[in-house]
């Protein structure tokens, strides 16, 4: 094994099986490794054998964030789906003897630059087939990081069969009210101006999160049916932290999964207390 591609590692290891029978662990490499890149690592349960998976052969700067897993029929892993720090979404082909790492989607803000991506996607099916990926960005491990306010967003990313990688540019934008529409129990809820998305002409959607001054997103996304669940969180900031303002936000979203129209009427929230 190169352990010069071992890093922080920023997710939980998953443990799976794969085609051949193997029981593996999963993880990203996460940042500061000796060689700067991101990587899968598969770490085989039997022996202890690490095979490593990077996404390019040489790189800076860069590590792999946190993991999620795709099985087939007989709940064995075939795919891995991960994030960057560059803000590049990456699915990992391990049904075979040769994983390989192919680019699904680069992630940056309004400005062009790169959204790192260190939690955990969610997958699911689409109804025209391939695999609806929804993540979201930004990162909280560094000394500086609670105090970068740089835009970052949710994305719903449709990995589209033998099409290539896309950008921002293929995607529709969803803009949060910022105002809440209820209140409830101490709660503030809000709303989307919606727009639907044809995927006849399109590869999906993203949300610019603009609730609170440095939002990101630094927990797995949850695929709830049609819908999913994302939590962000706006840190407390240097500043806030000398002062004793040591209250910071988080904020969570349930989100239709497609956003293309096809919504269930069916309340998901409770948004007056009335039950």
């Amino acid at each position: 094994v190169n352990k010069d591609d071992f890093g922080y590692m920023l997710g939980s290891a998953q443990v799976g099986m794969l085609p051949n029978g193997h029981w593996m662990a999963f993880v990203g490499n996460g940042p500061y490794s000796v060689n700067g890149r991101a990587a899968l690592l598969m770490i085989d349960l039997t022996d202890g054998s690490v095979t490593s998976v990077p996404t390019a052969a040489a790189d800076s700067g860069n590590g792999l964030g946190a993991v999620r897993l795709v099985k087939n029929s007989n709940q064995q892993v075939t795919d891995v789906y991960a994030g960057d720090l560059k803000g590049q979404l990456w699915h990992f082909n391990v049904s075979t003897s040769t994983p390989a790492a192919s680019l699904i989607f680069n992630a940056t803000n309004d400005r062009a630059i790169p959204q790192p991506i260190t939690a955990a996607p969610s997958v699911m099916a689409h109804p025209r087939g391939g695999n609806m990926i929804t993540f979201g960005t930004g990162k909280l491990f560094d000394d500086t990081d609670s105090d970068d306010s740089s835009q970052q967003s949710i994305y719903g990313v449709w990995e589209k069969p033998y099409a290539s990688a896309t950008t921002r540019g293929e995607l529709v934008p969803q803009i949060i009210v910022r105002d809440p529409v209820a209140s409830a129990n101490g709660r503030s809820y809000y709303d989307l101006t919606f727009q639907d998305v044809d995927y006849a002409t399109k590869r999906g959607w993203y949300i610019d999160l603009n609730q609170a001054d440095g939002q990101r997103v630094i927990y797995a996304t949850t695929a709830i049916k049609n819908f999913v669940l994302i939590n962000t969180v706006a840190p407390v900031t240097t500043l806030q932290a000398q002062t004793c303002d040591n209250n910071g936000k988080g904020f969570t979203w349930l989100l239709p999964t497609l956003m293309d129209g096809t919504y269930d009427s069916t309340p998901v929230l409770d948004t007056n207390g009335d039950g």
